[in-house]
């Protein structure tokens, strides 16, 4: 099956090669890293040091020194692993060949086997009708692996071997049923138990677990911070390495999609050929995450249940990983999530920037949408925003949501919010205002001049802001500091209003077909596309 993004990447491995060869003829060819496997079974030491490893490369990314997986790689402070030939490194990375790309790195540089996913083909539904697929990478009941390739061997060219992986890697090989280890081509991951790992445990929860979203999009944890917050870095198409933390914009799905928290399975080299352990022989493999601590008839319904308290599934996630502490400091709480959505609309400048720079918004639009907004590939899946926008107003509707939601729980005298004070609502909103002041927001204007604004700007002008490429960076922000006379084109004006009902919507949904011009979203088939009214996500509003 050819790759989604294939196309894409043949034109940038086409370039990268014409580099890498002038390169090579001009240096020594000693320069070049080669994977040799000298040894045959991952341990647990190794899993630690990955860990370690993986944490190395979220703090250096953490810390701005860096912005792409390559570059983090080279400069990470704490990257232990690092060699002079690491100047040499050179691939793309996206968010599904994130996890990949780190794991690859490490195994070459500790001599490791390596096995990677090729192929996939998707699951029929269960009367065994094969379905039509649109896009692998949002099929309805999963996929299954078909193809596999063994690095057992070598020596390796690693560079050239980082490309083959990362151009072959897509999130569909990540939608892949837990249970679903059969044969000899099971998955590259198994679902893990939610646990906290350590050092002297490395079963569970911990740097380097991956964090799959079926809407998409993929993430590897660097850090679980004391209070359970999880934090990961996540790539994408433009090579781009960002930053965030855990929450509903994560989608907890049913099985088959393959949602949630996995860890690399384990693999050893036996009489010549690669193995990948079992389910059943993995001693944190669990299915909790999906079906509840208590199952239910549909798994939807399962219940998570912790020390007597039944909590909702990211409060659970939360509580275990905090090491049993179900309590909710809101104070705290609330400037916590308005820092990480301050990361994330610091991300959103640089995207659209990135579209910006490329001149894309001097172009005319486009005459239809690409089939799906959200799953596609080319110019648009590089320098659109709409799944970014979408997780974006989710994090900012779960701020809404939980302050309401503890509000609730401190009125019913609720033990698990800890707080001391006697104006809760208010202090809350400091609490906001105060994350709100620290925070440093500017874009670029269609003149070039910098425009300040903040996260409030942001929650007036949510829904106003554009995920398309071909609208001006004021548009792109809503309207943000005023819309320039180089905004008024009346075809650029009058799809950003057929995409209103689309920006409404904050629910990925991959599977509509979307390819239709303004005047049919407006007027014809495409009318019924998104949400005519939003959700309301402005935390002023629940706390005044």
């Amino acid at each position: 099956m050819q790759h989604p993004r294939l196309s894409r990447r043949l034109r940038t491995t086409l370039s990268l090669t014409f580099t890498l060869v002038s390169s090579l003829l001009v240096s020594a060819a000693a320069h070049a890293q080669t994977w040799k496997i000298t040894r045959s079974t991952w341990t647990e030491a190794d899993e630690v040091d990955y860990s370690k490893f993986v944490m190395a490369i979220g703090q250096a990314r953490e810390q701005n020194l860096c912005s792409t997986t390559v570059e983090c790689i080279k400069k990470a402070p704490g990257n232990f692993l690092r060699t002079p030939d690491d100047a040499n490194l050179n691939f793309l990375v996206d968010c599904a060949d994130l996890p990949y790309a780190l794991r690859a790195y490490f195994a070459m540089k500790k001599g490791l086997p390596f096995s990677y996913s090729a192929a996939v083909e998707a699951v029929p539904s269960p009367d065994g009708r094969p379905l039509p697929v649109k896009d692998i990478r949002y099929s309805s009941y999963g996929n299954r692996i078909t193809r596999r390739v063994d690095l057992k061997g070598g020596p390796y060219s690693f560079n050239s071997t980082a490309r083959d992986i990362m151009n072959t890697i897509s999130s569909a090989m990540f939608r892949v049923h837990p249970e679903y280890d059969s044969d000899q081509r099971p998955s590259d991951f198994y679902s893990v138990d939610i646990r906290r790992a350590d050092e002297s445990d490395p079963r569970g929860i911990r740097p380097g677990t991956i964090i799959y979203d079926p809407n998409g999009h993929v993430a590897v944890i660097y850090k679980v911070g004391r209070s359970g917050r999880l934090f990961f870095i996540d790539a994408h198409p433009d090579n781009s390495l960002t930053r965030g933390s855990y929450g509903m914009k994560f989608t907890r799905s049913r099985p088959h999609a393959g949602a949630g928290f996995k860890n690399f399975r384990p693999l050893s080299v036996q009489a010549g050929r690669v193995v990948l352990s079992k389910n059943r022989d993995i001693n944190d493999f669990s299915t909790v995450q999906y079906f509840g601590t208590h199952p239910a008839d549909s798994w939807s319904k399962g219940r998570f249940i912790y020390q007597g308290q039944e909590l909702e599934y990211y409060d659970y996630v939360r509580a275990i990983m905090a090491g049993g502490n179900v309590t909710i400091n809101p104070i705290t709480e609330i400037g916590e999530m308005t820092e990480s959505l301050c990361l994330d609309t610091k991300d959103r400048v640089k995207a659209v920037q990135d579209s910006v720079a490329a001149g894309f918004h001097r172009k005319s639009h486009i005459a239809r949408l690409p089939y799906n907004i959200y799953g596609t590939s080319g110019d648009w899946e590089e320098y659109s925003t709409p799944s970014r926008d979408a997780r974006l107003k989710t994090s900012f509707k779960e701020l809404h949501d939980d302050a309401q939601r503890w509000l609730k729980m401190h009125r019913e005298g609720s033990s698990r919010i800890v707080y001391s004070g006697t104006d809760l609502k208010g202090d809350m909103l400091k609490s906001f205002n105060k994350g709100v002041s620290r925070c440093k927001l500017s874009y670029k204007n269609s003149a070039g001049s910098s425009v300040s604004f903040t996260l409030t700007d942001v929650i007036d002008k949510l829904w106003s802001m554009s995920f398309s490429p071909y609208h001006c960076p004021e548009l792109r922000w809503g309207g943000i500091g005023g819309v320039a006379s180089q905004c008024n084109d009346p075809d650029k004006l009058y799809w950003h209003k057929a995409l209103q009902k689309l920006r409404n919507q904050i629910e990925r949904t991959y599977e509509r077909r979307m390819d239709f011009t303004a005047r049919e979203l407006l007027e014809g088939p495409g009318r019924d596309l998104g949400v005519a009214v939003p959700p309301v996500v402005d935390i002023r509003r629940a706390l005044d």
